[in-house]
């Protein structure tokens, strides 16, 4: 990670953090995940529409079949979600970079929150509490700012005093309505190189 990417996120007042491509890697099969939930919906009598992605069918899910549905499907992401995590996917720079800050730091994800706690549970993640914006938190997920938004408030913190940092041309956007300062993800190692990381806990 370069210097001034770490003076960004050591100066931020809030520093937030997209995660699969960003703080971590999953690594899932999202057409083999696609097809178990079209095969769930279909099992249910649920709509789903393969020429759609996975968001816009979990999205249409919840408004033609309500929350309980959508909160089903998302469970079926979840365990996907979870299996595809490994320590030696963690993008070490970043993840040091966070646990040295003094300022708050945040998760806005399109990952399940289901997911996401239990990532966070590993034993990699000890002491680090970021707080979570997950795709169940969210009516409108990225690039709508909502997530962000949600977050400013909940800390008090202006979005321009802010900082998100993501892998995806829908992360800048969202940043972008919200006037919130951007940068990319720094690049991780190969996980195939990838050493267990052991947190410094001060």
């Amino acid at each position: 990670m370069d210097r001034t990417t770490r003076g960004l996120i050591a100066q931020a007042a809030l520093v937030i953090v997209d995660f699969d491509g960003t703080l971590a890697h999953l690594d899932v099969d999202w057409m083999s995940l696609k097809a178990a939930l079209k095969r769930h919906a279909y099992a249910r009598g649920w709509v789903w529409n393969p020429s759609l992605g996975l968001e816009a069918n979990l999205r249409a899910l919840q408004v033609q079949q309500g929350r309980t549905a959508f909160l089903e499907a998302c469970d079926v992401v979840a365990q996907a979600e979870q299996e595809g995590f490994s320590p030696a996917f963690l993008n070490r720079p970043l993840y040091e970079a966070l646990r040295q800050r003094s300022g708050p730091t945040a998760i806005c994800s399109i990952n399940t929150r289901v997911a996401l706690d239990e990532i966070l549970r590993d034993p990699v993640f000890a002491g680090f509490t970021p707080m979570l914006m997950a795709k169940e938190d969210v009516h409108q997920p990225k690039p709508h700012p909502e997530g962000l938004q949600r977050l400013c408030e909940m800390l008090q913190i202006e979005p321009a005093d802010a900082l998100f940092i993501g892998d995806r041309p829908t992360d800048a956007t969202a940043a972008q309505a919200l006037g919130m300062p951007f940068c990319w993800a720094p690049a991780f190692p190969s996980p195939t190189a990838a050493q267990p990381f052991i947190p410094q806990l001060t």
